[in-house]
């Protein structure tokens, strides 16, 4: 494995974002309204980076991976998708178990080591971290404390100076966004010869017996209050998106007829095989390399060589779950999904860890929404 916190260490290893993806990430940001301006350059990282694993990140070492998690991965729904919303750049997101670690004034938080079963994702891109985890405890209790215990590890360490005499400042904020305990973390860091900060922002936030972690880390010249309500707005979709299969309420879009699912649409799931489908269904023939189809309540399957379903298209009056479907506005869409992936008249949206919501466009309108299978190819 890759040591990713490498370029931390060494500063000469560090090297700035393609201006492309410093233009998206302004792009991203400033839908949400935050205002970011990304300028960092190559000198800049490489004479602010050094240091930042002591503090802000998963420990600087080759063994950053997942603490081995010592309960039943499946108190975690399999639907639940800890990395919907990331950026995927620089590659799809995945979330793997584990616990997500934290450093507080050098020293590992052991916030995580009562629960019975974790989740996390990590992607570093540069000297830029994106990092969630979500763990659960045995009771509410237990994850109540496990969260004021973290909170209380950041508060205990205001100031702190790295081995590069940089000093790294920490507030902790009260923050019960969500009916629950939480909190916001705010760290940065300044020194001799530097004025750029470091904004690392980490949000807690208590669901029950569950536990979600959010940070977020850019050296980019963005302000720490933008990066805060960049953290927030994730930390508000994954409440309503994803946190919410954690709760006996569940979510309400997962019961609505009328929502394109992450796993597909009426008696259309992605991965079946046409053979699973009612007998009176029909299944079009076509050349071979080529998807089939079928016809199903108005809406239309692909299957592939192998007929397996890999694309689903549905009709008009069914939209996303963030209700976006034919006749959306193009910035209705960008300002719905700030971290879409676009291609020309086609804007992907991340649905599930296999799958994407394929929204087509035609004037600025979308004309087709499908749910296709992550890297489909009708000959497979």
């Amino acid at each position: 494995m890759s040591d990713i916190f490498a370029p931390l260490r060494d500063p000469d290893q560090v090297s700035s974002l393609p201006p492309a993806e410093v233009r998206r990430r302004g792009d991203r940001l400033r839908r949400r309204r935050a205002g970011l301006v990304l300028v960092g350059t190559a000198f800049a990282a490489a004479t602010l980076v050094g240091g930042l694993s002591l503090l802000l990140g998963e420990p600087p070492s080759s063994d950053s991976g997942p603490v081995d998690s010592p309960g039943v991965e499946s108190l975690i729904p399999p639907q639940l998708d800890l990395a919907s919303g990331m950026s995927r750049i620089p590659e799809r997101p995945t979330a793997h178990p584990g616990a997500l670690k934290l450093l507080v004034c050098g020293e590992t938080s052991a916030f995580a080591e009562g629960a019975i079963a974790h989740q996390f994702v990590r992607v570093s891109q540069g000297s830029d971290l994106s990092a969630r985890g979500l763990s659960v405890y045995p009771d509410a209790s237990t994850a109540e404390a496990a969260a004021a215990g973290l909170a209380a590890e950041f508060r205990g360490c205001p100031r702190f100076t790295d081995e590069r005499g940089r000093t790294w400042t920490t507030t902790v904020r009260w923050a019960p966004e969500h009916g629950e305990p939480g909190w916001v973390v705010t760290r940065d860091g300044d020194g001799p010869g530097t004025r750029a900060d470091f904004p690392d922002v980490v949000q807690i936030v208590r669901l029950g017996p569950n536990l979600l972690v959010v940070q977020e880390r850019e050296v980019h010249g963005v302000a720490m209050e933008d990066l805060a309500r960049w953290v927030r707005t994730q930390v508000g979709w994954l409440m309503d998106r994803q946190m919410c299969t954690m709760t006996e309420e569940g979510c309400a879009w997962r019961d609505d007829p009328d929502v394109l699912q992450p796993e597909g649409w009426g008696p259309l799931r992605l991965g079946r095989s046409s053979e699973d489908l009612d007998p009176s269904v029909e299944v079009d023939s076509s050349d071979a390399g080529e998807c089939t189809t079928a016809e199903v309540a108005a809406g239309t399957g692909w299957f592939s060589g192998s007929g397996r379903l890999v694309s689903i298209e549905v009709p008009r009056d069914v939209t996303t779950p963030d209700g976006i479907g034919v006749g959306a506005g193009r910035e209705q869409v960008l300002d719905t999904y700030p971290f879409e992936e676009v291609s020309g008249p086609v804007v992907l949206v991340r649905a599930s860890a296999t799958a994407d919501y394929e929204l087509t466009f035609t004037a600025d309108r979308v004309t087709r929404l499908r749910l296709v299978d992550v890297g489909y190819d009708c000959s497979d």
